[in-house]
């Protein structure tokens, strides 16, 4: 069960030695805006070098997809998706009096897509996002364990909020301040 507890120490040593993949999303997780969150390129680096497989979930890149610092993702693969479809295919369900399918995210539609292509096991891959109604909302449909980083949309006292209120699904395993502070639980 998520019981959101910050990720550090012998705790993180211990979830990272079991992952074999992360799935990250990118906007408020490894950039905001064009910037890069500071520490994420490095952590990238770092992931790749101890064998950790890399996905980004994105749904808008910035100008330059290598954001990291003028550097490119190391390791990584891409899906994108176009982005601000919600409103579009609300309006498509009410004209046409039928249910949309949704396959990006919180849908496990989507990691059933990316299994095809990159074979992870979910007990093994850590979903790391900013938002609890997405990302982590989608890791726990999907059977990962949940990281919120609290550099984007979500904060802390939300999570909880709806720890409180029973609302597991929407509730992370863990959560870290910034995405950076998982390099102190890879070796060097």
């Amino acid at each position: 069960m998520a019981r959101c507890e910050q990720l550090h120490g012998a705790g993180l040593r211990d979830v990272l030695g079991r992952t074999q993949g992360v799935l990250f999303d990118c906007d408020g997780v490894l950039w905001n805006g064009e910037r890069a969150v500071p520490g994420a390129p490095q952590l990238l680096e770092r992931l790749a070098r101890a064998g950790k497989a890399t996905l980004e979930l994105q749904l808008v890149c910035p100008k330059d997809c290598g954001v990291m610092a003028g550097t490119r993702p190391v390791s990584t693969d891409l899906i994108s998706c176009p982005a601000g479809t919600g409103s579009l295919a609300a309006a498509v369900e009410t004209a046409s009096g039928r249910q949309a399918l949704v396959v990006g995210k919180p849908s496990p539609y989507m990691f059933e897509c990316i299994t095809e292509h990159v074979p992870m096991d979910p007990a093994r891959t850590l979903m790391v996002g900013d938002r609890l109604e997405t990302d982590i909302l989608f890791g726990h449909r999907c059977g990962m364990t949940t990281v919120l980083t609290l550099t984007g949309v979500s904060r802390l006292e939300e999570a909880q909020a709806y720890l409180a209120a029973g609302q597991h699904d929407l509730v992370p395993h863990y959560y870290v301040e910034s995405i950076a502070d998982l390099m102190d639980g890879l070796g060097d």
